[in-house]
């Protein structure tokens, strides 16, 4: 899958591009079409980085995140796995749309005391998001993961490539 930084759009997103969704797939698009459209976000406004390192969560509004071709749909109501890590440095191995399986390793983290350790799952299913909080003193990430099956998978285009 893409190694590039996804994208974030959810209902009530106000940035300057919207996704907008159709039986076909999905259009990036800087003007909003007829139908349902999603407005982008910045990634890390979406979920709080403070919390426990392992908490399920149902979503309270539709999220979308688009790697470019792709966009990775999960509606208002589904349930999702945050994974929470915090460290000096840190190193994601997965990205969206990327299987996952228990006891995988998928990071790696410098500890307080300087010590490397691998990042072990303890849960299975396709990896959503991965991003950071741009304003802690030490690295803090989430790992969006959906366990349960309950994204769809959309093909998109972009209205300068269309």
């Amino acid at each position: 899958m893409s190694k590039t930084t996804p994208r974030c759009f959810t209902e009530g997103g106000r940035g300057s591009y919207s996704l907008c969704l159709s039986k076909q797939g999905c259009l990036l698009s800087r003007i909003k079409t007829s139908g349902e459209c999603l407005g982008e976000v910045a990634c890390e406004q979406l979920f709080s980085f403070h919390g426990p390192p392992e908490e399920e969560i149902i979503l309270d509004k539709t999220i979308a995140f688009f790697d470019g071709q792709h966009a990775f749909l999960v509606r208002k109501g589904r349930k999702i796995t945050l994974l929470r890590q915090e460290s000096f440095m840190f190193s994601s191995y997965v990205s969206l749309g990327d299987e996952i399986g228990v006891g995988q390793v998928i990071a790696s983290k410098l500890s307080r005391k300087g010590t490397l350790r691998r990042i072990r799952s303890n849960i299975g299913g396709t990896i959503l998001l991965v991003t950071a909080d741009p304003l802690g003193k030490t690295s803090r990430y989430i790992i969006l993961v959906d366990t349960e099956g309950v994204h769809e998978k959309l093909d998109c285009r972009n209205e300068q490539r269309a």
